[in-house]
């Protein structure tokens, strides 16, 4: 199957036909990674908690991000392309915007959801984080509302597959077999290096230890009591880090 380096992934899960009318909203986002998961049919993917997700829910196919993290979340907060308000549409480099773009959380927390995040702000623009968060950063990790019966917006992001991530690491430990390099697949743009296929390897595991941290985070919502009336998406905020990607 071809691969485009700068996809992103997306996918939505619905746990229950019987939904409440004003559903919670779990954002899971990881940082840095493409298509190389089993439902989008990579044989090498140790994937299983994103693949039921996916097959229980939404798979899209046909989702792509900015190769880079500060744009895409601009986007992805106002619902425009970066490139439509420079310099946003470069990393780190904050413009002022109209009045009428607004963080959209903004407007759920209006409406009466509870918002947190936990915890990313890379937005490329000079958001009030106290008009768009109730919970922001360390503190934002339970599912429990300050308000019962509050409907919330969540947002747990995964910095387990950063790019930082491929930075070989002696001694660390892993519960599954890793990736044996001689397994993955080189693309042609790449050269076929013991090191790329070092990173190659090093990042399926990395990607295979984030389906475990997202499993543990959806216990607990299942444990919370809150995962018949919770719309989850899943997505990687930007396109992967390996070479001709972020």
């Amino acid at each position: 199957m071809h691969r485009i380096v700068q996809i992103g992934v997306l996918i939505l899960s619905f746990q229950s036909s019987a939904i409440a009318e004003r559903p919670n909203i779990l954002w899971l986002v990881s940082e840095d990674n493409t298509t190389l998961l089993g439902c989008y049919g990579d044989p090498l993917a140790k994937t299983p908690t994103l693949d039921k997700l996916a097959r229980e829910g939404v798979l899209y196919e046909h989702c792509y991000a900015q190769p880079v993290c500060a744009p895409s979340r601009f986007t992805t907060i106002t619902g425009t392309f970066a490139a439509s308000y420079a310099p946003a549409q470069h990393m780190r480099a904050e413009g002022e915007i109209p009045s009428h773009v607004v963080a959209f959380p903004s407007m759920l927390k209006q409406a009466g959801y509870f918002t947190s995040n936990h915890s990313k702000t890379d937005y490329n623009a000079p958001f009030d984080m106290t008009q768009i968060w109730d919970e922001l950063g360390d503190k934002a990790t339970s599912f429990q509302n300050s308000v019962p019966k509050q409907p919330f917006f969540k947002i747990f992001n995964f910095f387990i597959t950063h790019e930082s991530s491929l930075f070989p690491v002696k001694g660390k430990s892993l519960n599954f077999a890793p990736t044996d390099p001689a397994s993955v697949r080189v693309p042609p743009y790449q050269p076929d290096t013991p090191e790329i296929r070092a990173d190659w390897a090093r990042y399926y595991d990395q990607i295979a230890l984030l389906d475990q941290e997202i499993s543990g985070k959806l216990k607990e919502l299942e444990q919370a009591g809150l995962a018949d009336d919770t719309i989850i998406f899943y997505f990687s905020d930007n396109g992967g880090v390996l070479p001709r990607s972020k």
